[in-house]
């Protein structure tokens, strides 16, 4: 596995092999199968009920947490069918056995040639879904921009977390604001874990006096489109100030 496979989180093996045929899977337990568990492919339908589990199947790339659970994709004229539920994800335990239910699924789906069903497909994102448990920034010391402080779960060096600056002109509300996305890990100073990140962001318009500044958390969506990420509660998952 080469260094790129640990940053993307993208694998494209499977234990189980479909393709060109039709599988039926129920009271079956996919675990620890560290070169991915099941992988669909073109022609290939699969029905996965929910007695299915996936739980364990973790690479060996020294992350911890990550797993690698389902490749779905066919072709342009072959496409890969897959109905599953999102039930089957599960935490693993201390004693090697499934546990709690997972908030990452850890499926690559390919949006054009495979089709999926079930319970699994209304799930928000397929990958992995971070959950901010604080969130918090400040002028870094030489005035040039901000410090970012992240603290959850999940937050995976996986290329799919941006932060989204937003800045606008404090008196002049009519003014049309500037957004500018900065993809994480071309931020992070710290980021030794999935469960804090620290981040600077260098640009003068952050601390320039006179302007309201919106900070947010986003992860890319199987879409290719950026949502707000999952908060706890007790935090509004946006930093609102103005300078």
């Amino acid at each position: 596995r080469n260094s790129d496979d640990k940053e993307t989180c993208i694998w494209n093996s499977g234990s189980v092999n479909i393709e060109n045929g039709i599988a039926y899977f129920e009271d079956t337990h996919f675990a620890n199968l560290v070169d991915g568990a099941l992988k669909i492919n073109s022609n290939g339908v699969v029905t996965l009920k929910d007695t299915v589990l996936f739980y364990g199947n973790k690479p060996n790339n020294g992350y911890t947490g990550m797993q690698r659970n389902i490749i779905c994709g066919g072709t342009n004229t072959q496409n890969a069918q897959i109905l599953a539920s999102a039930s089957s994800f599960r935490e693993i335990s201390d004693n090697n056995e499934p546990g709690e239910l997972s908030r990452n699924k850890w499926v690559i789906k390919d949006k054009e040639t495979c089709k999926l069903t079930g319970s699994l497909s209304e799930e928000k994102l397929l990958l992995y879904s971070p959950l901010i448990e604080g969130f918090d920034s400040s002028s870094n010391k030489d005035m040039t921009g901000i410090d970012v402080e992240i603290k959850g779960k999940s937050l995976f060096k996986c290329g799919k977390l941006y932060i989204r600056a937003t800045i606008r002109p404090y008196k002049q509300l009519n003014e049309e604001a500037q957004i500018i996305d900065y993809k994480l890990e071309d931020l992070a100073t710290t980021w030794d874990s999935d469960t804090e990140v620290i981040a600077q962001i260098i640009n003068h318009d952050l601390v320039q006096v006179g302007k309201r500044v919106t900070i947010e958390l986003l992860v890319l969506n199987e879409d290719g489109i950026k949502q707000q990420a999952d908060h706890v509660n007790e935090i509004s998952g946006v930093i609102e100030y103005v300078t």
